[in-house]
């Protein structure tokens, strides 16, 4: 509307909105961190080690599977002549191992379980003074262990880089214990049992922190109140909604944290209507226990163990066959292969220092994994079977129907001949 010239407008009451704003927040990382993210190459090394140390330190399966199978590799036996084997079994026994220790089984576990763990384990002998004999062997942290190039891929040897030291020491070729689990190639670093995990095991730490996040959510939750003005309320300026709602955040705080400190209930008043909401409390949760069992099979899956020796119960006849067996003694034989030039220098540098000379043998303590029962059963019915050949045969025998050679071959197939009654 125009007067005078003028154009004059009728104002109006602002009507009160609703606003929202955008704010960010810090959500804790996974433990695993950057570590896990991407493939690490041979020249990022000690990246590569810190992870796998972390993934055994975090995923309570990896190193459960890590305690068994080094349980499973067992100890070292000798057979030798009488007087020698006592002198060698006397030094197993006895030998200091890392200061504290005493017995070549406490120095083979921390081997093998670093061997496992970091594809690689390293130690070191220490000679006595006079360089007559062993004065203790010293497990080194694999971490620390770097090998030194000297003619490759022929001629390497072992280098010990403590922290804070500027360059490895190299160690006596003669004096240094080097193995390596499963080597590829030239490459004097084996792989270790760990190395296909990073992703699969980032994955399960990653839905176990959002359960723990959860809990946590839901143990002490987080609130949202709202207050809806009455009908016909008008605040142009929204001065007396701020004030409303800083009165209720006040009244609200003082009743939660009066509970906190004192543990006593308190009872919140407001004026019209007013909300209490648990904040994400109507957020749909995602499927945990058959997605946590599809990723934690892959992780059993690379240990080669059987779930039940790992505490896991997946089935409730869950039990181990005799073929699963079979795989798991093969591997555990290999494992032993592997090790076996590692014990037969130890022993083979304590004759040379100590002036002894014979042949010897590194035998290993027996692998039983079948239930013992079973294998009682399974004995009977080979020997119920035998004796049943055994008479069918005499009875033909009598009856003209075969010959003792025939018999023979039959029932000792791997000898001579044996006795036919």
């Amino acid at each position: 509307m125009r007067l005078f010239g003028y154009e004059l407008s009728r104002t109006q009451d602002p009507v009160p909105t609703a606003t929202a704003s955008k704010s960010t927040r810090t959500v804790a990382a996974t433990p695993l961190g950057r570590l896990a993210g991407g493939i690490l190459a041979d020249a990022d090394r000690p990246r590569e080690l810190e992870l796998y140390r972390q993934l055994r330190r975090l995923v309570p399966l990896i190193d459960a599977a890590i305690r068994r199978l080094t349980r499973l590799v067992g100890y070292v036996q000798i057979e030798a002549p009488h007087a020698l084997q006592e002198d060698l079994e006397r030094f197993l026994r006895h030998v200091p191992v890392n200061g504290l220790q005493r017995g070549f089984d406490s120095y083979l576990v921390n081997h093998v379980s670093q061997m496992l763990q970091y594809g690689f384990a390293a130690g070191q002998v220490v000679p006595d003074k006079g360089q007559r004999g062993v004065r203790g062997l010293v497990n080194l942290d694999s971490r620390e262990v770097h090998v030194i190039e000297d003619d490759p891929p022929l001629r390497r040897s072992v280098g010990h880089k403590p922290p804070g030291a500027q360059e490895a020491a190299r160690i006596p070729d003669s004096l240094a214990l080097f193995s390596a689990n499963s080597a590829e190639g030239d490459s004097p670093y084996g792989c270790s049992i760990l190395r296909s995990l990073p992703f699969v095991s980032h994955i399960v730490l990653t839905m176990e922190r959002a359960i723990q996040q959860t809990w946590e959510r839901m143990g002490a939750p987080s609130y949202t109140v709202t207050w809806n003005p009455p009908e016909g309320f008008v605040d142009p300026d929204g001065d007396k909604t701020q004030s409303i709602m800083g009165e209720i955040e006040t009244g609200f705080t003082q009743a939660m944290q009066s509970r906190h400190d004192t543990g006593l209930v308190s009872d919140f008043f407001a004026a019209g209507d007013v909300k209490v909401d648990v904040l994400g409390a109507n957020g749909q949760q995602l499927e945990f226990r058959e997605t946590y069992r599809a990723l934690t099979e892959q992780i059993v899956s690379v240990t080669g163990l059987p779930p039940f020796m790992l505490g896991l119960s997946w089935s409730s006849t869950e039990r181990m066959s005799s073929q699963q067996a079979d795989v798991l003694v093969a591997e555990i034989k290999d494992l032993r292969r592997e090790l076996e030039p590692m014990v037969e220098q130890v022993l083979d540098l304590w004759m040379a220092l100590t002036r002894r000379s014979g042949s010897y043998k590194v035998r290993w303590s027996e692998v039983t994994l079948q239930d013992l029962s079973l294998v009682a059963e399974a004995e009977h019915k080979r020997a119920v079977a035998r004796k049943m050949e055994t008479e069918a045969l005499l009875t033909a025998i009598e009856r003209g129907w075969v010959d003792d050679q025939y018999a023979r071959e039959r029932l000792y197939p791997d000898a001579e001949s044996g006795p036919v009654e």
